[in-house]
């Protein structure tokens, strides 16, 4: 059987507390990262 969800392309952006999540984790290729006043974000 053919799985084309397999195959997709998708990003996926994280946003969380600093204070809170100082560490976000994530399948596939880190694409970029950063702060925004509290919130520290990560783009996948």
């Amino acid at each position: 059987m053919d799985r084309p969800d397999i195959m997709a392309k998708y990003t996926c952006r994280i946003e969380a507390d600093k204070s809170l999540y100082p560490v976000l984790l994530s399948n596939g290729n880190l694409i970029e990262q950063g702060d925004l006043e509290v919130i520290f974000f990560c783009l996948y």
